[in-house]
């Protein structure tokens, strides 16, 4: 071995070329000092071709970004994934004494990894850095401009959303600088946009820079941003959102300004785009089971149509009603009396709920309007509007999600845990 440090630099690495296993190059370059510096490009090129550049993977995680370069130098991959078969372990010491770290000191730990599995945890270079607080790793590993080799748009996705979540200001300018999607990662109802996270991590503070940047919800995201807002009422978010332009993604603004007889915001949404002739048909019936006397004749009278039909969600089951029918079931005779003068017809599940409701003064005021006219089975709100958008030929982008049902409050127990099977 002593011998072997006078070879040119040329024959260690052809020699290291032919070691079987990264153990026997540990070997070799523990044989001395000379030695230990040499053959390091071996061991980088190594790790990446037989260990998946697990070393890229353990520099990320403890932030040791002078291995960064050398590691991406040797072909290291910044999209290498931690995955049940390949925990992040590796070979190269992180410090520049006499010693290198071998696998036997990192742990297989296959309990771990099946909940990884499990929960469907992916760990990688960027996620890992940044996770740990290593910025100038993350701003190493981001640097990477060989497209092979660099991270994908879905880490690169994945990595914003836990920054905003964590309100990381300096990571977040970092990502948005190397051009991190602003969209969902896909159209479920379920992801959300950058701008979706933000509202929903009330990061106020990046909400301007995102909507600079062209931020939109993604085109099924539901709730969208703001919903999301006014959900959460983060009511001057919700205002910003819709003044700068971000469009509405479903009915549920329209139906939280119903709840909440909440003209002022009703009328922003109108004013921004929210068609109520088109869209408004839901909120109704929820200004009914609400109370909101003066927001159901509103709605009615700016276009919406008390002539369709909701589901409605009860213990049990569920059930389709006509506005009438929810005035009645959720004990309303003021508006029940005014929705019959505005000619609303009712129908004879009406008066079955009367009756099970024991609400006589309503089944008084029903009877009349049954007898002169039974009514036929009223539209699903859902259907008319689909029929609607038909017409219209409205694109995809145009178009709102509409509510389909309503779930009884009484549905939920005293913890505010829903009952409904």
């Amino acid at each position: 071995m002593h011998q072997l440090d006078q070879l040119p630099l040329e024959v260690l690495f052809l020699i290291t070329s032919y070691l079987a296993f990264q153990g026997d190059i540990n070997a070799l370059v523990r044989s001395n000092r000379t030695l230990y510096h040499a053959p390091w490009g071996a061991l980088y090129k190594y790790n990446v071709q037989h260990n998946h550049s697990s070393a890229l993977l353990h520099a990320s995680k403890h932030g040791h970004t002078h291995l960064i370069k050398p590691l991406l130098d040797a072909g290291a991959s910044v999209r290498a994934l931690e995955t049940q078969n390949f925990p992040v372990k590796s070979s190269l010491s992180a410090n520049a004494n006499f010693h290198v770290v071998n696998d036997s000191q990192f742990g297989y730990f296959p309990e771990k990894d099946k909940l990884r599995e499990k929960n469907k945890e992916r760990h990688y270079a960027l996620l890992l850095a940044a996770q740990g607080g290593h910025f100038t790793t993350l701003e190493a590993l981001l640097s990477e401009p060989c497209p092979d080799q660099a991270c994908t748009t879905t880490q690169l996705r994945v990595v914003l959303h836990w920054a905003i979540r964590s309100h990381k200001d300096q990571y977040v300018a970092l990502l948005l600088d190397n051009d991190a999607p602003l969209d969902p990662a896909s159209n479920g109802k379920e992801e959300l946009s950058a701008l979706g996270v933000a509202v929903e991590a009330h990061y106020k503070a990046i909400v301007p820079r995102l909507i600079e940047l062209g931020a939109q919800p993604g085109l099924h995201e539901i709730p969208g941003p703001i919903e999301c807002a006014l959900r959460m009422e983060q009511r001057k978010i919700a205002k910003f959102l819709l003044e700068g332009g971000i469009r509405q993604t479903s009915d549920l603004g329209l139906i939280h300004a119903a709840e909440n007889n909440d003209n002022t915001l009703l009328q922003l949404l109108i004013d921004t785009g929210a068609d109520i002739q088109m869209y408004g048909h839901a909120a109704l019936f929820y200004a009914i089971k609400s109370g909101q006397y003066n927001m159901v004749e509103a709605l009615i009278d700016r276009g919406a149509n008390p002539h369709l039909s909701l589901t409605l969600i009860e213990h049990g089951g569920s059930r389709c009603l006509g506005t009438t029918g929810f005035a009645v079931w959720f004990h309303h005779l003021d508006i029940l009396k005014l929705l019959l003068a505005k000619g609303v017809q009712p129908e004879i599940e009406d008066l079955c709920v009367a009756k099970e409701k024991s609400f006589e003064q309503a089944k008084t005021l029903l009877l009349p309007a049954l007898t002169d006219a039974p009514g036929e089975r009223k539209e699903d709100v859902a259907d008319y509007v689909n029929r609607q958008e038909s017409a219209r030929e409205l694109a995809p982008e145009n178009t709102l999600e509409v509510t389909r049902s309503l779930l009884d409050p009484d549905v939920y127990d005293e913890h505010g845990n829903c009952a409904h099977q």
